[in-house]
């Protein structure tokens, strides 16, 4: 039977825009939110100083077939603030008419599928809908049944605190002692004026920070268990990192795709020398542009790095840091935080005032699902595996959106929304679920020849180019991006609004033809819309 209604957990990005393409598909849609305010991590995220400054433009950023205003962003119309990026999404939430549809502070405890037939993960394949339990702001408890249920969590809700952190990070300094926050807590560059700083963790948000506090601080010290990727915003001063990355070239230096065909993989294996020797110099490249430390200098290979995490950073002002001695490097473990700093594995010690946690996140949609529905739900280890990154094979009426981190999470999640409302609506037909199992199981061969991933649900990161075109192939045939010129479509950039035309009531909301016209930008949602239980 077909869904009539559904529920979606989350409001930020992957949340808004499932709840958009469901609602114009005609679905009653309820989406159930914990803050009191829509955007996720952009809710304050980067709110105090500009942590990707001059770094992300801002077309990363948008919803294909609602532009950014041009008028948002003044002092830096192509770098967008973090509040800038919320603001952005509040308009979109207002316009699309999604507000009435959120319930507003209201903490979803778990999912249960509707009584079926048989128990367990026996019960969650044959379900007709899925029970939602949740409380509200008073601690009340509430139950609602629906046709179907959609997880929209994200994988930036809940930081990843190591072991010795736990109960320590708080987003207020202490009264004495080292004051250990997370990364998400620390928005303000200034609070380390005069201190002595360790930032914890190597990805992209570790050195974003590092730079940031080591410009106003004593000492700034990365101090990261193994080292990561980064890469230059401008390849050899003057290659934009995303014509490298953004493109069907850049793509075709990837290994083959899963599921291409012989054709593909034979051309694959005919140019692998050549793509090994780019993977190499870039790999000599990189290091050396962003001046990283031999200390924290990646052991795994370049093209290793993509399935793990890369991140773009401004090689100018890391390298500067790096090489004046501002901001230090260090390789170990912290075992303890101290009253005068922290304890290294290694034996060592360092005195500090502030530490904090760029240790990245934990994806929360695991604990959602009863312990016994978790393996039909294609976790395994601390990956999950679905069809189209979407579907789990063993469960019924059940989606997940923006469960897998990739180059281009805005859209990866609008076109994985677009394609969930054509498969509920059955536009799109998809396999029973034997072969959808298949093809997660294919997924999971393929990228062991790679020797996994190192970190939670990123088996798409860099890899998103051809798993959009998975997506798009299923919803309109065609994968082209600039139609009928070819030259474009090898070396433009693949932008989010090249897909607009799949996204025709977000097009019909900038052109003013929506009756939800509306903006609600700069203003928190939850002062115009009562929160309900």
């Amino acid at each position: 039977m077909a869904p009539t209604t559904i529920a979606v957990v989350g409001a930020g990005v992957a949340g808004l825009q499932t709840a958009a393409q469901l609602k114009e598909a005609g679905y009653s849609v309820t989406v159930f939110e914990k803050s009191g305010d829509i955007g996720g991590v952009w809710q304050s995220n980067y709110a105090g100083y500009r942590l990707q400054q001059a770094q992300v433009q801002k077309w990363h950023y948008e919803i294909p077939g609602f532009p950014w205003n041009d008028g948002v962003s003044p002092a830096h119309p192509r770098y967008p603030t973090g509040p800038e990026v919320q603001a952005y999404l509040q308009r979109y939430a207002a316009d699309a008419g999604l507000l009435p549809l959120i319930r507003f502070h209201v903490d979803v405890k778990v999912l249960r599928p509707v009584a079926a037939a048989g128990k367990g993960a026996a019960a969650g394949a044959g379900a007709p809908g899925w029970e939602v339990e949740w409380t509200d702001r008073a601690g009340t408890k509430h139950k609602q049944a629906f046709d179907y249920a959609v997880v929209a969590t994200g994988l930036f809700n809940e930081p990843e605190r190591p072991e010795w952190a736990q109960g320590l990070a708080s987003a207020k300094p202490p009264t004495a002692g080292p004051w250990v926050v997370d990364a998400k807590d620390f928005t303000d560059a200034s609070l380390a004026q005069g201190k002595r700083v360790v930032v914890v963790g190597a990805g992209k948000t570790a050195h974003d920070v590092g730079v940031a506090v080591s410009e106003v601080a004593t000492s700034a010290t990365l101090v990261a268990r193994r080292g990561a990727w980064m890469a230059p915003q401008k390849v050899l001063g003057f290659i934009p990192f995303e014509f490298a990355s953004y493109t069907r070239w850049s793509w075709a230096l990837q290994p083959a795709w899963y599921s291409a065909g012989p054709i593909k993989k034979g051309a694959h294996t005919l140019f692998r020398p050549i793509k090994a020797a780019a993977w190499g110099l870039f790999g000599l490249i990189f290091p050396i542009q962003t001046g990283t430390p031999s200390a924290i200098k990646p052991k795994q290979g370049l093209l290793e790095g993509v399935y793990d995490t890369v991140g773009m950073v401004d090689s100018r002002q890391l390298s500067k840091a790096f090489k004046s001695g501002r901001l230090a490097a260090k390789a170990g473990r912290v075992s303890a935080v101290t009253p005068t700093g922290v304890d290294l594995e290694d034996g060592t010690s360092l005195e500090v005032d502030i530490v904090v946690l760029a240790t990245g996140y934990r994806a929360t949609a695991r604990s959602l699902l009863p312990q016994e529905l978790q393996a039909a739900a294609g976790y395994k280890g601390d990956s999950q595996w679905l069809y189209r990154n979407v579907l789990p094979p063993g469960l019924s009426n059940l989606a997940f959106i923006g469960q897998n981190a990739t180059f281009q999470h805005v859209l990866t999640t609008a076109l994985q929304s677009r394609w969930l409302a054509d498969v509920l609506k059955g536009k799109i037909q998809v396999p029973p679920a034997a072969e959808q199992q298949k093809d997660v199981e294919a997924q999971e061969a393929w990228l062991a020849k790679f020797g996994g991933v190192n970190r939670t649900n990123n088996f798409v990161w860099a890899q998103h180019g051809k798993y959009h075109d998975a997506l798009v192939h299923d919803i309109r045939g065609s994968t082209a991006a600039y139609p009928w010129n070819p030259v474009a479509e090898w070396f433009g950039y693949i932008k989010n609004q090249r897909y607009a035309s799949l996204f025709p009531g977000n097009q019909a909301l900038r052109a003013g033809q929506s009756s939800a016209k509306g903006s609600a930008a700069g203003i928190p949602v939850a002062a115009t819309v009562a929160a309900s239980a």
